[in-house]
């Protein structure tokens, strides 16, 4: 095998993703008026950056030899957690809201 082929295959499954991510958003960008902008691609990045980080965490304890998927669980009811604390107005500062979330999810937590 090649150097070049060995890289490709090694780096296939990301340009695919790329790929697809790209192929999305032309067809939003068609679809939606004012969609194609820098500023939707910056949101769409910075606003899913906990998957990426939370794949990563995911990635990480399945190579170590523990398999754990419960980190899904805990990520949407730490959402919903924090959105019943907001909805009910429990939460008089967002630090005091965000540390009572990050400990639910904690205790939920493996």
């Amino acid at each position: 095998m090649t150097k070049s082929s060995s890289w490709f295959s090694r780096q296939l499954p990301l340009l695919v993703t790329a790929a697809i991510f790209v192929a999305l958003f032309l067809t939003a960008a068609h679809f939606y008026e004012g969609f194609f902008s820098a500023r939707v691609f910056i949101d769409l990045l910075s606003e899913n950056a906990f998957l990426g980080i939370a794949a990563v965490g995911m990635t990480l304890v399945i190579f170590s030899g523990g398999i754990d998927l419960s980190i899904g669980a805990v990520i949407g009811f730490t959402s919903i957690f924090m959105a019943t604390l907001i909805t009910w107005r429990l939460v008089w500062h967002g630090r005091w809201g965000w540390r009572q979330a990050r400990a639910s999810g904690q205790a939920w937590g493996p």
